[in-house]
């Protein structure tokens, strides 16, 4: 009877035994994800960062544009209006021109009027 309990012992600690080195393996392969995941984790924070920095000089980048969009909008409606002004005057200037033609005509003719009066 001793020896089939001692038997029956063996064969438990023979579980056990098979059960630790399994559980040293498994342990094993845990440290190596654990690595595995400690060296991705590096690079995605890496990655994290540049993609932040990135981003930063993106909006950095925009907001210049826009300034830079916002003063040459400013410069050209300035222009617009100071041609707006220009060509108002041209047209008034324009407007004066066939008074100023007949008035020419008009002294023009008194002129000769006159010159041919002084010849005859």
């Amino acid at each position: 009877m001793i020896d089939y309990h001692a038997g029956r012992i063996q064969a438990r600690e023979k579980i056990i035994a098979d059960r630790d080195a399994e559980i040293q393996i498994l342990q094993c392969k845990a440290q190596g994800i654990r690595q595995s995941a400690a060296k991705l984790a590096a690079p995605e924070q890496d990655l994290q960062a540049e993609l932040a920095d990135r981003k930063a000089k993106l909006v950095a980048t925009v907001n210049d544009l826009r300034v830079e969009f916002t003063g040459q909008m400013a410069k050209f409606q300035k222009g617009m209006k100071g041609m707006q002004i220009e060509l108002d005057v041209l047209r008034m200037e324009h407007d004066k021109c066939p008074a100023v033609i007949a008035e020419l005509r008009a002294q023009i003719r008194g002129t000769k009027d006159a010159l041919e009066m002084g010849r005859a």
